[in-house]
Order: C-alpha cells, then sequence, then structure tokens
C-alpha cells in the first residue's frame, strides 16, 4: 500500500489530445503543491526502498509555488530497491507521454542538489533523470559525475551539459529531442543556470537516441538512482529535489 499513498501525493494535470497539427501541446505537468489533495485517475508510479524519507513531498523547498519532490539515498540495505540503490518516479502508466520513433518531443524538470552534496568518484554516478525502455538499458539518462552533470545517450555516448554545478541553487533543464533507433535523432539540450534569466544550449546530440523501434515503450524516470555506490567514496546521504517536471509534444 505505500506505493499507492505516494501516488497520491503528486500533482499531475494531463492535456486533451490536441488536433492534428498543433504544435506544440503539454501532455503532462507535474508540481507537487497540492500534496494528498488532487488525484488524478492515471498517476505516477514510484520504485520505493524500504527508507521512509526515501521519496517524499517537501514544503520548504521549491522552484516555484511551496512544494517539491525531495528524495534520498543512502549506501545502507534500506535504500535498496531491486537490487539497487534507488528511489524513483515515472511516467509509465499515463499513455500520452510513451514515446515512438519520429515523435518530437520537449522535456522540462528543475534539480536543486543539497548543500550536503558530497563529491564523489566518477566512477560512481547519481542519475537524476531517465529515459527508460521497457525491458532494456535507457536511451538517454541525466546523471551527476564528480563535479559535472552529464547527459548520455546510446552507444555511450556523453556530454557534459553542466560543468561545476551549483549546490543549494535550482538549475533548470530543457530537452528538446526528436526519437529515432537511426540517425535522424537528435537532442537539444538546454540548461538555465542562476543567475541567467535566459537557457543556454548545453549541447546538440545527433543520431541513434532509442535503443529500438518499439511503439510507446519509452517513458520519463526521476529521483536518484547510484548503480555503483560500491565505488562511491561519500559519507553522507545523497539528497536532490525536482520540481516543475513537464512534457510536450511539438509534432
Amino acid at each position: 500500500m505505500k506505493w499507492i499513498f505516494l501516488w497520491l501525493m503528486f500533482c499531475t494535470t494531463l492535456a486533451p489530445q490536441a488536433a492534428s497539427g498543433a504544435s506544440p501541446y503539454t501532455v503532462m505537468q507535474l508540481d507537487f503543491e497540492n500534496g494528498l489533495a488532487h488525484v488524478n485517475k492515471q498517476g505516477i508510479a514510484v520504485t520505493l526502498p524500504k527508507a521512509s524519507n526515501a521519496i517524499v513531498v517537501d514544503c520548504v523547498n521549491a522552484r516555484t509555488g511551496r512544494c517539491s519532490m525531495r528524495t534520498e539515498i543512502d549506501n545502507t540495505p534500506e535504500y535498496i530497491s531491486h537490487a539497487a540503490h534507488r528511489a524513483e518516479s515515472d511516467s509509465h502508466l499515463i499513455k500520452e507521454t510513451l514515446y515512438s520513433e519520429f515523435d518530437q518531443m520537449r522535456y522540462g524538470f528543475s534539480l536543486y542538489v543539497a548543500n550536503s552534496w558530497e563529491t564523489d568518484s566518477r566512477e560512481s554516478i547519481d542519475i537524476i533523470w531517465q529515459f527508460k525502455r521497457t525491458g532494456t538499458q535507457p536511451d538517454i539518462f541525466l546523471a551527476i559525475k564528480g563535479e559535472d552533470i552529464v547527459l548520455r545517450a546510446v552507444g555511450g555516448k556523453q556530454e557534459i551539459i553542466v560543468k561545476n554545478y551549483p549546490r543549494g541553487k535550482w538549475i533548470d533543464f530543457r530537452l528538446g529531442i526528436l526519437w529515432s533507433p537511426g540517425e535522424a535523432g537528435t537532442i537539444n539540450a538546454e540548461v538555465r543556470l542562476p543567475p541567467r534569466e535566459e537557457f543556454v544550449l548545453a549541447t546538440n546530440m545527433k543520431g541513434q537516441n532509442m535503443v529500438d523501434s518499439r511503439a510507446k515503450s519509452g517513458y520519463i524516470k526521476w529521483g536518484l538512482y547510484k548503480p555503483d555506490y560500491k565505488n562511491s567514496k561519500v559519507h553522507h546521504p545523497r539528497v536532490v529535489f525536482h520540481d516543475d517536471i513537464y512534457i510536450e509534444h511539438i509534432n
């Protein structure tokens, strides 16, 4: 029943399917302002360890409004779920958010790295956002790696999109993606770092960005997933906050 309780904590707004040719249109907007008050027929699924503080709605720190999602993991058994240290939420139950080959999409979210965050070994990354595939590896993920935030795509292609990320400040991300299992794919990653008011292009990747061409089998995940805690050098829990998550169809 624990996952049902956390599901009710999220506020998800789904836009109706737009008429053909409309561009862009929103298929998901997610904030955490309503706590338990707002329930949709379709909701967010969660991957939870036993630790009660792994995923909570925090109404002290927020990008906009009052509340955000706080995620914490530590190098103890209480934070292991599905054989790894992870606490994540995902959109796979919301069919409008699933993507297929040649879909052109825009994704946005804000991230806050806690002041307590320790720089870790670059061999022990912290994944903060994934474009996940049903039954296989992710298509793309964003991860904290040492002092940087990197974007990694199919085939191990990797770019630093935030160099020397700040602690204790919100970072805004915007990803424009044309999905393709072949050379037609593109990824435009934009970042807004304080005190800037405008987004800046961080990388423009071209080529394959889907593991395969299965229709409507890709979805987003966010939170914390640390696949190689055995290589970690840190001594304190890992804590991040996510806020203002959205997905738009461009075509």
